[in-house]
């Protein structure tokens, strides 16, 4: 399920199994949680790398549902409500396509550094506003 939630509802989900018993005792949490936490930590640091940002209209206007993928990988991805998005990434170059309704296509190339999230903002044009020059 989780590989499938990250890809098509862009929602981040894990599954930890600290213990082959089921229903461990209470009094035994704490030591998982020990034995576990810088783990979990360092886990819990890695959203903090790839890409993110916003796909916006000339008038700064959110675009949902514009439609992004990664240059060379199949699958893509959609912004929020509010024009956002963010997809985990390693260090590297890369090029994110983004296409919407009623907006010309366009492509940015941007680099993810280690330990670092990149922070991109797209401005798209509509059909409209190009028709008219």
């Amino acid at each position: 399920m989780q590989d499938y939630n990250y890809i098509w509802g862009q929602c981040m989900e894990i599954t930890l199994e600290l213990s082959c018993c089921k229903y461990p005792y209470k009094y035994l949490l704490g030591e998982f949680w020990l034995d576990n936490k810088q783990a979990l930590l360092t886990y819990l640091g890695e959203v903090h790398r790839g890409v993110r940002g916003i796909v916006q209209d000339q008038n700064g206007k959110p675009i949902s549902q514009a439609v992004l993928k990664i240059k060379g990988r199949s699958i893509p991805f959609t912004t929020t409500h509010q024009g956002e998005f963010w997809r985990l990434l390693l260090p590297g170059e890369y090029t994110l396509e983004i296409s919407a309704d009623k907006y010309e296509s366009t492509e940015k190339q941007f680099v993810v550094s280690r330990g670092q999230i990149t922070e991109i903002y797209i401005t798209m044009k509509s059909y409209l506003v190009s028709a008219l020059k």
